[in-house]
């Protein structure tokens, strides 16, 4: 029972997609030109990885409604997932990376953090009245960098 309530939560957060998370932080790094601390990086590779799964969950959770006719076997739609527990795992994912982010690099990546995350929340209630949404998206990946 533990294990499929797992699975469906790394379902939810699209897990298989964490790779391209981590090379575009990998590839900030080094483009960066910084001195490479292994702790920093893993406190940045998290923290990224935990605004992307609020991300996804946010975007199923506004999404649930067309979900339920399109893509009926997601988490959400299916039930397997209520979307009170969606609401708390995508509010823990975004309070925690932000809790890891200023841990990371300190005070100085508060404004870069919370505009990623109004990028990230724009998208997800948006993007389904606008092709023009696309550019929030954009900016999310391009914040990484920042």
């Amino acid at each position: 029972m533990f294990l499929r309530s797992l699975f469906n939560y790394l379902e939810l957060c699209r897990i298989s997609n964490l790779p391209t998370v981590w090379v575009n932080t990998l590839a900030a790094g080094l483009l960066s030109g910084s001195p490479f601390h292994l702790n920093k990086f893993l406190f940045l590779l998290l923290s990224l990885s935990l605004m992307y799964c609020g991300g996804i969950v946010l975007n199923d959770f506004c999404d649930a409604a067309a979900d339920a006719g399109t893509r009926p076997r997601r988490p959400l739609p299916s039930g397997r997932i209520t979307p009170f527990r969606a609401g708390v795992l995508f509010t823990v994912s975004f309070v925690s990376a932000l809790i890891l982010l200023f841990i990371a690099a300190g005070g100085g990546i508060a404004i870069p953090a919370l505009i990623l995350l109004l990028l990230i929340v724009v998208y997800d209630l948006f993007h389904a009245f606008s092709v023009w949404t696309v550019f929030f998206m954009a900016g999310c990946r391009f914040m990484i960098y920042v």
